[in-house]
């Protein structure tokens, strides 16, 4: 938990396009469920079936549908309906992506910053002691993963 509450520390100077990277998400969620429903409701008003009565060999009535007797006007504003909820999505799904690489980005950046500026303070002891790969290969990964965490895991 004490980690978190270091990261937020460091989206804190990030909170705006944080909050519009959600925004995006919540959008984008929206659009993906309002298309089926422009669908459903092209084919319950917009097609209309047209059915024939026939009697089968044992005397009983059952229709049949021979063809769709539909409102095309009904169906042309719902078919741009559903390509304007894709378009929506496509530019919501694309600012959450962008926003999300770019907050992920500018903290890794942060964070770089301050293990740098950490350790330039450190004794020369320490230098002397310590493999310098293994400092930049675990500065790299785990600011590699804080990045990854940011853009895949708080913004989807």
């Amino acid at each position: 938990m004490k980690y978190l509450l270091r990261l937020i520390h460091y989206l804190r100077p990030y909170k705006g396009q944080l909050l519009l990277a959600w925004v995006c998400v919540l959008v984008a969620g929206a659009f993906v469920m309002i298309s089926p429903l422009a669908i459903r409701y092209a084919i319950d008003f917009g097609l209309k079936p047209i059915e024939e009565a026939y009697q089968t060999s044992g005397g009983e009535t059952r229709h049949r549908l021979v063809g769709l007797d539909g409102n095309e006007r009904l169906l042309i504003f719902a078919g741009l309906g559903v390509i304007l909820f894709a378009v929506g999505r496509g530019i919501a799904a694309f600012g959450q992506q962008f926003l999300g690489e770019s907050i992920g980005q500018r903290v890794a950046y942060d964070i770089r910053n301050d293990i740098y500026n950490n350790l330039q303070r450190l004794s020369y002891a320490y230098h002397d002691k310590v493999e310098s790969g293994q400092v930049m290969s675990r500065a790299t990964q785990d600011v590699e993963a804080i990045r990854m965490f940011i853009n895949m895991g708080a913004l989807r």
